[in-house]
């Protein structure tokens, strides 16, 4: 009968322990991955415009052309004559506006722009055609004949010009600045003898700044 007592016993501590052994966890480690990701973004900025000033001294006549920043005016009675001027904004969207005024046969006007690429991530520049809402044919003529154009360099912060550049497709990265002249000459006549007084065009172009994309 002890025996007996004895092997039920050792078999209620077996269905025992089998029962509450299925409540243990099994030995674990671990490994957790975590983590922040951030996007890079396309930012092409305006720095700096300027243009030209023409000038005529009253009293000996002589003409002083300026090109760069807006200058001083000259000593004595003196009149400005023309200019080709530019401003800037950023927001809502980066926008330049060239006026020009008064201009005439003889000198060149100039147009300064300094662009910098802020983006953090490369890209490439594309420029599209002038499209003319106003006196699109006799500019149009200008441009054919390069008495209007566009060149662009090389820069730095200073607006220092550098090596020439193609815009098309030009690859930037962080940091790049761009230096873009534009040259206008007006001319006495157009090529049917119109003479040029009293003329107007306006127009637009635009500059893009792109993603590169990885193959």
């Amino acid at each position: 009968m002890r025996m007996k007592k004895i092997a039920m016993l050792g078999l209620a501590l077996v269905l025992c322990l089998a029962v509450t052994g299925a409540g243990f966890a099994h030995w674990t480690d671990e490994v957790t991955i975590a983590g922040t990701v951030t996007t890079g973004n396309v930012d092409l900025d305006i720095v700096k415009v300027s243009g030209t000033w023409v000038y005529k001294i009253v009293d000996t006549g002589q003409i002083i052309v300026h090109h760069g920043d807006e200058p001083a005016p000259p000593a004595g009675a003196h009149i400005l004559v023309a200019s080709t001027t530019a401003t800037y904004t950023e927001t809502p969207t980066n926008v330049v506006t060239i006026n020009g005024t008064n201009l005439f046969p003889c000198p060149w006007f100039y147009i300064d722009i300094l662009l910098h690429y802020d983006g953090t991530i490369p890209a490439h520049l594309s420029i599209t055609d002038v499209v003319f809402t106003d006196g699109g044919a006799w500019m149009q003529e200008l441009i054919d004949s390069d008495q209007a154009y566009a060149k662009a360099y090389e820069s730095d912060v200073n607006g220092t010009k550098g090596d020439e550049i193609n815009l098309v497709n030009l690859q930037v990265h962080q940091c790049k600045y761009i230096l873009i002249e534009l040259y206008l000459h007006i001319p006495q006549t157009l090529a049917d003898g119109t003479t040029t007084q009293n003329l107007t065009a306006t127009g637009s172009c635009t500059i893009t700044a792109t993603q590169i994309e990885a193959p």
